[in-house]
């Protein structure tokens, strides 16, 4: 293999993470198409396998095209398999189960993240193990199985907490708090969603912060409890404001607006 282009290749990469990161999906794209040209040209099937994948990872998480998402998560995985390569094909299966479950072909979903959690049982890693019962989680949440969803979360939940990582603990108790939110358990999910806000705040992510502190605000204003929303949204508007984030902003802005001109009504 030609040392200097699997470096070329290497780079394309690297390059492409970093515009992904910046959200310059167009460039990211570009130059990740690059790379993999570069890995077909000599025959480098690890690289390849890792390039497509990426590919698929910008093209879901940018909206650009789910199911072109899909189609390459899917090639990677072939990749992964011929090498034999035990955590791409985990990380491969999790993205075709999630982006099924995102299409709402549910039952595809659940094959492919019972497969992931099954290779990542046999393999040891815990991380992915519990990563892979959120996902399972996600699935039965859609399905409204509520019931088995809160049994994965669970587990989940405690298998972070045994790894003292907070920010497993953190996403799998929001997942967790959403479901339960789903199945009509507002006050139930209420207490999730303040034990995962507290846990985001530890971690210093905002953005997560904001997130959090939305769902919040809707319970309480879904439970007609309107000086509490007003509160919370105020709280996540400030968040916003501070990270720049400027069209949720003034969604919140008009949100608020609207809150407070329904309450004037009702006095």
């Amino acid at each position: 293999m030609n040392n200097e282009r699997k470096r070329e290749a290497e780079l394309l990469y690297e390059k492409a993470v970093e515009l992904h990161k910046e959200h310059k999906t167009e460039q990211a794209i570009e130059l990740v198409e690059k790379s993999i040209t570069v890995n077909k040209e000599i025959d480098n099937v690890p690289g390849l396998a890792e390039t497509i994948y990426y590919k698929g990872i910008i093209f879901h998480e940018s909206g650009h095209d789910v199911k072109k998402a899909l189609e390459l998560f899917k090639e990677a995985l072939v990749y992964f398999r011929k090498i034999d390569d035990a955590k791409g094909i985990g990380k491969a299966l999790y993205n075709i189960g999630w982006t099924y479950r995102d299409i709402g072909e549910l039952d595809k979903a659940l094959k492919y993240t019972r497969e992931n959690l099954e290779l990542q049982k046999k393999i040891g890693d815990d991380d992915r193990t519990a990563w892979a019962h959120v996902s399972i989680g996600w699935v039965y949440t859609a399905q409204k199985e509520f019931d088995s969803a809160e049994e994965e979360y669970r587990k989940a939940i405690a298998m972070f907490s045994d790894r003292k990582d907070d920010k497993g603990m953190a996403f799998a108790t929001r997942f967790r708090a959403t479901s339960l939110k789903h199945k009509g358990e507002k006050e139930k999910a209420m207490i999730f969603f303040k034990d995962c806000l507290e846990l985001f705040e530890k971690l210093e992510s905002k953005w997560q912060v904001a997130i959090t502190l939305n769902e919040i605000a809707e319970i309480h204003e879904e439970i007609n409890e309107l000086e509490k929303a007003i509160e919370y949204y105020q709280q996540m508007l400030k968040i916003t404001n501070e990270l720049g984030k400027t069209d949720v902003s003034t969604n919140i802005i008009d949100h608020l607006k609207n809150i407070q001109k329904n309450e004037t009504k009702n006095d």
